[in-house]
């Protein structure tokens, strides 16, 4: 019964939301639309405002997500330290094997 009555009401819902659009159709046709596919200084300007805007809530993304409160940097680095003191001899043999001898990062093996 819940079923049946939640479908009415998303039915009735939708049929009311058909009708109020049908009567605001009907409200404009004496009005003049602008349907012209070219741009105009309103449509650039509002253009730029959003193109700002979504630029600026890219930035707060970018600055929320490595303040390093958020970032997984903090973690990473604790567990390869941790990982460091339980092998030590082996990551120590790892970074001296892959250490670079000039400032291009060539390792010794390349220098050769």
């Amino acid at each position: 019964m819940t079923i049946l009555l939640s479908i009415l009401a998303v039915t009735l819902l939708a049929i009311s939301v058909w009708q109020i659009t049908k009567i605001f159709e009907i409200s404009n046709l004496g009005a003049k639309k602008d349907d012209s596919q070219v741009a105009s200084e309103k449509d650039n300007d509002l253009q730029g405002k959003l193109m700002f805007a979504f630029l600026v809530f890219i930035y707060l993304v970018t600055i929320y997500s490595f303040d390093g409160k958020h970032s997984r940097a903090r973690e990473i680095y604790s567990l390869s330290s941790m990982i460091g003191s339980i092998f030590p001899s082996k990551i120590s043999s790892q970074l001296s094997a892959s250490a670079t001898d000039d400032k291009f990062g060539a390792t010794k093996s390349q220098v050769r």
